[in-house]
């Protein structure tokens, strides 16, 4: 972790990790979230397989947990749903980058009922 960031007026901190990617972390309160994300902030274009993961403050109850996952830009496929399985607090996923001609950032974002936890995720040439 490089920096540590905490988001003032909010319950939640965020974590830069050099070249890994920003993580929002729940600090508190009634969150489903604890922390969505991927391992890097930059993948290259045509890159499948790529991992994301959502954690939950507490464990999923019987029948598990299902997150609602999307994308602002089609660079990226991306899942509709990931289910963080019952008793368990991580629900792990995989996305897919297509060949881009310039960098392109595309928002990814989970939700839970209400609740939302955003990503930014680039494609590279």
């Amino acid at each position: 972790v490089n920096t540590l960031r905490v988001n003032r007026g909010t319950d939640r901190m965020t974590a830069f990790t050099f070249g890994r990617g920003a993580w929002q972390i729940e600090l508190g309160g009634t969150s489903a979230f604890a922390a969505f994300g991927f391992d890097k902030t930059r993948v290259k274009g045509g890159t499948a397989g790529i991992k994301g993961r959502v954690v939950l403050t507490k464990p999923a109850p019987a029948g598990g947990t299902t997150v609602t996952l999307g994308c602002d830009d089609p660079v990226f496929t991306v899942p509709a749903t990931v289910t963080v399985p019952a008793g368990k607090v991580v629900g792990e996923f995989t996305i897919d980058a297509a060949v881009v001609a310039s960098d392109t950032t595309a928002f990814i974002v989970a939700e839970i009922g209400t609740e939302m936890r955003f990503f930014f995720l680039t494609a590279t040439p």
